[in-house]
């Protein structure tokens, strides 16, 4: 199952530094809950695999 209902209709901006805050973190939230998506039914569904992207990277 997909996520889906207006949540997913139109993008959803972000926060993004300008070329002065380069190196900087900033945040966004972006809100999905019952009334915007079918988050609902995607939690009341039984998993039979979850499927997780990692990226890691190395510190010298």
């Amino acid at each position: 199952m997909n996520l889906s209902g207006d949540i997913t209709a139109s993008p959803q901006l972000v926060r993004a530094q300008s070329t002065t805050q380069v190196g900087t973190s900033l945040s966004s939230i972006i809100r999905t809950n019952e009334t915007n998506s079918n988050l609902r039914e995607l939690f009341a569904i039984s998993p039979t695999s979850f499927n997780i992207d990692l990226t890691a990277g190395i510190k010298l």
